[in-house]
């Protein structure tokens, strides 16, 4: 074996060049995460429990969907690809469903996004009487 092959220059410079390459396609790869808040839009008090459903589609290829629901604070995150299309809907009792849509970034940043406000729901439940007996077996 040549011990010549060793001592080039470009061999030296190989390992960070595969290290450069490395980092860079790793970054574009990196997911958006995205962030918000659902609250009430007449007294801007935060939803805890709200259903938020996110649909991510890459067109021409795949999409998927996610559930979550808002914590204490109204809050929600999630993770998707970059350049995708999403799309968040937020439903909870007694309120209309709202729906956002937005887009994916390519550097895989963390995207605030607005508050979402659900209005109340014009629609009422009538009221429900529930009943119950007991059997006792002796």
């Amino acid at each position: 074996m040549d011990n010549n092959l060793f001592r080039c220059g470009w061999l030296r410079i190989l390992p960070l060049l595969c290290l450069f390459f490395g980092i860079q396609t790793a970054h574009a790869i990196m997911p958006d995460v995205f962030q918000g808040r659902v609250l009430d839009a007449e007294t801007h008090e935060p939803l805890e429990g709200v259903h938020v459903e996110i649909t991510e589609v890459i067109p021409d290829w795949a999409q998927s969907d996610e559930v979550q629901y808002t914590d204490s604070l109204g809050r929600y995150h999630f993770r998707c690809g970059g350049m995708t299309n999403i799309t968040i809907r937020a439903r909870f009792l007694g309120y209309k469903t709202s729906v956002v849509r937005l887009k994916g970034s390519e550097t895989g940043d963390t995207i605030h996004i607005d508050d979402i406000l659900l209005q109340p729901s014009e629609v009422l439940l009538n009221e429900v009487l529930v009943k119950g007996a007991l059997c006792r077996f002796y």
